[in-house]
Formats: structure tokens, C-alpha cells, sequence
């Protein structure tokens, strides 16, 4: 193995190290509230209107859902978007499940730049994070962590000017 070699391969160990390190003290928290839910989403209001009577009417959510949402990847589950933390979803949608709705609860309308939604949330708990919801909060922390550090450093920047002949 030559030097270069040796030294990028020690260099690359050593900063993933630093990084493992960083992100376990300043990684945040492997759990966070989150959301179990359901939501039909249509793209008018008029049919919102008719989904939510029919709901109210006694209908079942899940029926309604594969018959009228447009959102393609939920509507053959019945509206069921699983677990999801808050900040995930746009901010309408957030503030409805994490603010407004009590567990159990069907929304009324809320109108998001996707269309209507109406929103049934079934559980809020805190669980852990997983996957690439768990790399991107830890991504955050850490970049917020090391703005902090960078900005109360004292980095004195040398500069090495070239003689002109």
C-alpha cells in the first residue's frame, strides 16, 4: 500500500468515525411523535363536499377512499398513509393531524396545494425513527449542531501570496 493510499484510507476511516461520533451526541433523538392516518384526497371542492356527506352519512372511510381519493399510492390501502412524524407532511395537512384532531377524529375539509383532504387520524404515539426519515433528522441536527460550532469558532483564514517577477 503506498502513502497516498494509506493516508486517504486512514483519513476516510477517521471521518466516519468523527461523523458516527457527532451524530450519536448530536444527532438527535432516535424517537419522535408521530401519526398514524388515513386521508381521501380529490382535487375539487365539490367532491370533497359530496365525500365528506357521505361520511357523515355513515359510509365507510375506507370504501369512500379507494373509490374517490386521487392519491394513487394510498387509495387501494383504504387512504392508510401508516406512521408518519410531523414535519413530513405539507403544513396544512400537519397542522391538522398534529394540532387540530383528537385520535379518532375525521376532519373537515382542508385544502392544501394537492387539493381537499380529508384527514382520519387514527393513533399519535411517540416512535421510533427509521430509515431515511432517521438519516434526514440527523442530517438536520448535525448541520444545525456544526453552524453553531463553525460560527463560535476562531478561524483565522492565511493567505499565501505569489511573488510577481
Amino acid at each position: 500500500m503506498n502513502n497516498l493510499t494509506e493516508e486517504k484510507a486512514r483519513e476516510q476511516i477517521a471521518n466516519s468515525l468523527l461523523v458516527r461520533a457527532m451524530v450519536a451526541n448530536h444527532g438527535g433523538t432516535a424517537e419522535e411523535l408521530q401519526a398514524k392516518a388515513s386521508h381521501i384526497l380529490v382535487e375539487s371542492e365539490e367532491t370533497a363536499k359530496e365525500v365528506l356527506a357521505k361520511l357523515k352519512a355513515g359510509e365507510p372511510f375506507e370504501d369512500l377512499a379507494k373509490a374517490y381519493s386521487t392519491d394513487t399510492g394510498t387509495k387501494d390501502a383504504g387512504g392508510d398513509l401508516g406512521w408518519f412524524p410531523q414535519g413530513m407532511m405539507v403544513a396544512e395537512f400537519d397542522d391538522a393531524v398534529f394540532t387540530k384532531l383528537q385520535v379518532g377524529e375525521t376532519s373537515e375539509l382542508v385544502k392544501t396545494d394537492y387539493g381537499y383532504h380529508i384527514i382520519r387520524l387514527a393513533a399519535r404515539e411517540v416512535h421510533p425513527l427509521e430509515g431515511s426519515i432517521l438519516e434526514q433528522r440527523q442530517q438536520e441536527n448535525f448541520t444545525a449542531w456544526y453552524q453553531v460550532e463553525r460560527e463560535a469558532a476562531d478561524i483565522q483564514e492565511f493567505l499565501q501570496l505569489e511573488a510577481t517577477s
